[in-house]
């Protein structure tokens, strides 16, 4: 767990380290291993990341952020056909991940396949809506009604 703190606090190199000491300990750590393979594509290591990727697709292929990351790398690597199939993955694994959708929408539109970039933007756009309902819904249960009470002298107590 440690791998995932230190990657959100930037100290990529401990993240990678104690990655990489999880799949020492349990290599079948998909999880990890799709972390590994997103620390080597912030640091360019394309040949390494999709190594990784295909091991986690190989042992998961229903892995929905692995899909979604090989259809972007596919993507940025001219293989349409390759990345429409991982991104096709994706959503059928994950099918509320909108970053697939959108990178589907993207790909269609690149394809000049204009009825599928419209319906995959429509349900980006429909995802988007709920994630920001969902979000206020959260904010108001945190947070009462009212805003804060107002004591006698109209400070907050």
């Amino acid at each position: 767990a440690m791998g995932w703190v230190d990657i959100r606090l930037d100290r990529t190199g401990d993240a990678r380290r104690q990655l990489q000491h999880s799949l020492q300990l349990d290599p079948k750590l998909a999880d990890a291993r799709f972390e590994l393979a997103q620390l080597e594509l912030n640091d360019g290591n394309v040949d390494s990341a999709r190594r990784l990727l295909n091991t986690v697709l190989e042992e998961n292929p229903n892995h929905a952020k692995a899909n979604l990351a090989m259809g972007d790398l596919l993507i940025k690597q001219g293989d349409l056909a390759g990345a429409e199939s991982h991104l096709e993955a994706a959503v059928h694994a994950d099918p509320s991940l909108a970053a697939a959708h959108y990178k589907l929408a993207m790909l269609f539109a690149r394809k000049h396949d204009m009825d599928k970039a419209e319906s995959e933007k429509a349900i980006v756009a429909r995802l988007n809506a709920e994630a920001d309902r969902t979000s206020k819904t959260q904010l108001q249960l945190i947070l009462p009604e009212n805003g804060l009470n107002e004591g006698e002298n109209g400070t907050a107590q």
